[in-house]
């Protein structure tokens, strides 16, 4: 299933508010900076070192190469983002995101709860990718809430 891919879930949430089936709310903002800059990590990580993309959904296995790994990552991690920003939904950290943590960690949860190995999605291992986010969500949150103090 490609649920076992964080972008998955993101460019969901991302396209139900797109579609106005959701609300734009601080959570989403924060998870769209967090995508936008784990994924592109774990892309041009991957394709300028040593472990290539592979891409694994049931028994379908797939190596973009490196034109198409690029705009895929520009389609899915950078896009939404960048929709968001040009719709001006993209405000300032004036509201806390705290919550914005949770669907992170369901999505870890269901990979470690139905995946033999979750290290293999990625070639990294997941759980230095999880701390990495949460390091991420947690200089966001320290943005917002000295910009909330302020005010």
């Amino acid at each position: 299933m490609s649920l076992k891919y964080w972008t998955c879930w993101n460019f969901t949430w991302a396209s139900m508010e797109h579609l106005k089936m959701l609300p734009y709310t601080p959570n989403l903002q924060t998870s769209l900076i967090t995508t936008s800059i784990m994924g592109g990590y774990i892309t041009y990580a991957s394709i300028y070192y040593d472990k290539p993309i592979k891409i694994r959904i049931g028994d379908f296995r797939w190596k973009p190469n490196i034109f198409v790994a690029i705009l895929g990552d520009f389609i899915f991690h950078h896009m939404p983002i960048i929709l968001a920003i040009k719709d001006k939904k993209f405000t300032t950290f004036d509201k806390c995101s705290r919550n914005s943590i949770v669907p992170v960690l369901l999505w870890y949860s269901y990979i470690n709860m139905f995946y033999i190995n979750p290290h293999k999605f990625y070639n990294r291992n997941i759980d230095n990718l999880l701390w990495g986010g949460v390091f991420v969500y947690l200089i966001q949150g320290l943005i917002g809430h000295r910009y909330m103090i302020k005010n």
